[in-house]
């Protein structure tokens, strides 16, 4: 099993900040990386596409979704004449104009739809940490707490799956190399030194790989999980910041591909579900809070 993961939030405008990850079987990766170069083809208007400039917020930003209203305007004579056009400018790397726009619009939303068609083909599952990049911070490592989550929620997917008990390995988006080994050195240090992190390298490989996101397309795929849910998911109490309606149906997707990550006892005794799209209010151990 591939665990992909990625985040979206580190900038200053994103509303909160989200830790994503996208369990993918290994015998259905080729099908999916099949199907998105030959959508990113379509898009880039390239045989052999790389995914170097296209990133979600790329495909699914506000501007896009003003462009798209444009596009449902357009007559049948304009949509041909608009789309020639469309597709001499862009092999010829010219600005566009107009009806240009509003086709380039709909051209990167259906490519977003096309991945997330293929994460729902490919049966992949989806969990997630969604953090207040405004409330109480970890006096030490601020990232410690959410990613802790994040690997729980990817251990009890795992112990969920039918069929033969799955094993994951965990690939991360390639950042600068100060990001890198921090990253490193904090998933070792957790597997390693923690009696729960020691029960979890039973199913998931104790150290990250790497790749980069300009050769490697599936990267894609958290990306646009997190990206979502920074946006337009507000299933938690707490989460005060508006969602952007326009994200709502693709919302309702990525929730159809949430993992079943069980059930744990409350303090009552109770059994409750465990959310595998989880709300961080306070990035604080306990015992600071």
């Amino acid at each position: 099993m591939l665990v992909l993961l990625d985040t979206c939030g580190s900038d200053g405008d994103t509303p909160y900040l989200v830790i994503a990850a996208v369990l993918l079987r290994e015998d259905r990766v080729a099908r999916v990386l099949s199907g998105m170069e030959a959508s990113l083809s379509e898009l880039l208007l390239k045989p052999n596409p790389t995914y170097a400039e296209v990133k979600t917020n790329e495909l699914l930003s506000r501007r896009v979704f003003r462009r798209l209203r444009d596009y449902g305007r357009l007559g049948a004579s304009e949509l041909s004449a608009g789309l020639a056009r469309w597709r001499s400018k862009r092999l010829r790397h010219e600005s566009l104009f107009g009806d240009e726009l509003a086709i380039d619009a709909k051209k990167r939303f259906d490519y977003a739809q096309r991945v997330l068609e293929l994460m729902k083909s490919a049966d992949a599952r989806v969990v997630a940490v969604a953090c207040n990049k405004r409330g109480p911070r970890a006096r030490g490592d601020a990232l410690g707490k959410p990613y802790a989550f994040l690997l729980e929620r990817i251990d009890h997917a795992l112990q969920s799956c039918k069929g033969r008990q799955q094993h994951a390995i965990l690939v991360l988006d390639d950042e600068d190399i100060s990001t890198l080994q921090k990253m490193t050195r904090r998933m070792r240090e957790f597997f390693a030194t923690t009696s729960v992190g020691y029960a979890r390298a039973k199913l998931v490989v104790p150290t990250p790989f790497y790749v980069r996101s300009c050769v490697t397309p599936l990267i894609a795929l958290p990306d646009l999980v997190a990206y979502c849910i920074a946006w337009g998911w507000r299933g938690a109490t707490g989460m005060t910041e508006p969602a952007r309606e326009d994200l709502r149906l693709m919302v309702r997707d990525l929730e159809s591909l949430a993992a079943d990550c069980g059930a744990y006892a409350g303090d009552d005794g109770a059994l409750r579900r465990r959310f595998p799209i989880y709300y961080l209010g306070d990035l604080r151990p306990k015992s600071d809070q």
